[in-house]
């Protein structure tokens, strides 16, 4: 009898706990997904801040092109600086270079 006893207060007492560890880890998962969540918006973040820098201070023209028309969604200083050069008289080469970008992307 004492056996079937001890069987029984085991069996509860590994039940309570196997209900209380899934218990914490219910209730947990929310804080875990909002860390990981806070970590990653924080990732994000930093990544788009060093293209920010990246695209803005380049030493070369960069241009963000609408694939489908070829229209300029955005341009980079350098790049701004260029198209105000070329307007000015300076040349044509802007015109050709910005004709074969556009032929490359047709293609």
């Amino acid at each position: 009898m004492l056996d079937n006893e001890l069987f029984t207060l085991i069996f509860w007492v590994a039940l309570g706990m196997v209900c209380v560890g899934l218990t914490v880890r219910f209730f947990m998962k929310p804080q875990m997904l909002r860390r990981l969540v806070n970590k990653q918006a924080g990732e994000l973040i930093e990544s788009e801040l060093r293209f920010k820098i990246l695209f803005d201070k380049a030493p070369i023209g960069i241009a963000e092109l609408d694939t489908q028309s070829g229209a300029f969604i955005r341009v980079n200083p350098k790049l701004s600086e260029e198209i105000k050069q070329s307007m000015v008289g300076k040349g044509t080469t802007f015109n050709i270079y910005f004709k074969t970008v556009a032929q490359v992307l047709a293609s």
